[in-house]
């Protein structure tokens, strides 16, 4: 968890479209200004959707693609429930929409689960029934109240961190969770020391090189998409002083490819993402960490 003097707010809501991205960065920077960290998945984390970017048409049809979604979609739960009960402190909910978010309602409610500070956000005048939400989601707010103003949202969400502090006699709160959910937990760990490993080494920057190198047809193309990284010398050294094993490097290379075809924006060709997929596929079943989180995983 995020140290107490620096609280770390876990940023939902939806972000199926650009606008909706763009109001989470704008809370996010509006926190980040206030002296918070935050945690914005489409630019810390794991999105779905920006995978499936890679994935369009009758590539989706593969049996062997689809099976690698899912163990992206494992991921993406893993290093989201890490994130909310171990190392974030707040949860900031953003409601607007015809509906809440299912996925945000979700993480709310996991949030509110281990303690932690919620705030949430709507502007949206549509509710459930006479003029109220469903008391199963307002009620995650603490005080039953909104806030609609994105400039008030840190001082909600330092009186909520108050509130909370004050109930638990300033001992903040905490959180021991079940041992299968602990493994699950231990997987979003790994993944986010592999995502923070490759945002230093600046492969979340932007493609290297791409754009006078054109797409990617052939699968023994995909080597040169990450080797401006892995072929330097600080990536070796930061690799060596990151604590990680040597198996988690192949995972890290698959998340530095991805990462700069998604940078580059150019769409695989069939052969190249049924590479990507069976090169996941085959990390994901080697893994003793993720199948044990996962133990039915090899039946989908």
């Amino acid at each position: 968890m995020a140290d107490r003097d620096s609280h770390t707010v876990y940023c939902a809501g939806p972000m199926f479209s650009q606008d909706e991205v763009a109001k989470l960065r704008s809370i996010a920077a509006t926190l980040q200004a206030a002296g918070f960290n935050t945690y914005l998945p489409p630019e810390d984390g794991v999105e779905v959707a920006r995978f499936m970017q890679l994935l369009k048409g009758d590539t989706l049809l593969s049996p062997g693609l689809r099976v690698a979604l899912d163990w992206i979609r494992k991921m993406v739960f893993a290093l989201d429930i890490y994130q909310l009960l171990e190392r974030c402190d707040c949860l900031l909910f953003n409601m607007d929409g015809r509906v809440p978010d299912d996925g945000s309602v979700s993480e709310a409610a996991a949030a509110f689960a281990a303690g932690r500070a919620i705030v949430i956000y709507k502007t949206s005048p549509i509710t459930m029934l006479a003029n109220r939400d469903n008391p199963m989601v307002q009620g995650l707010s603490y005080t039953w109240r909104y806030v609609d103003d994105v400039t008030k949202i840190p001082q909600a969400m330092h009186a909520i961190l108050s509130l909370l502090q004050h109930k638990s006699h300033g001992g903040g709160s905490s959180y021991t969770p079940s041992p299968q959910v602990a493994k699950v937990i231990a997987v979003g760990d790994l993944l986010w020391q592999v995502l923070m490993f490759l945002k230093a080494q600046g492969v979340r920057d932007g493609a290297v090189g791409r754009a006078t190198r054109g797409p990617v047809e052939k699968p023994e193309e995909l080597a040169a998409v990450v080797e401006p990284f892995t072929a330097k010398p600080t990536w070796a050294s930061a690799w060596a002083s990151s604590g990680l094993q040597s198996p988690v490097e192949e995972l890290a290379h698959w998340f530095a490819t991805v990462f700069q075809l998604l940078a580059a924006g150019h769409e695989p060709s069939p052969d190249v993402a049924t590479k990507l997929a069976d090169q996941l596929t085959t990390w994901a079943m080697s893994s003793q960490q993720m199948q044990s989180a996962f133990p039915d995983s090899s039946r989908t």
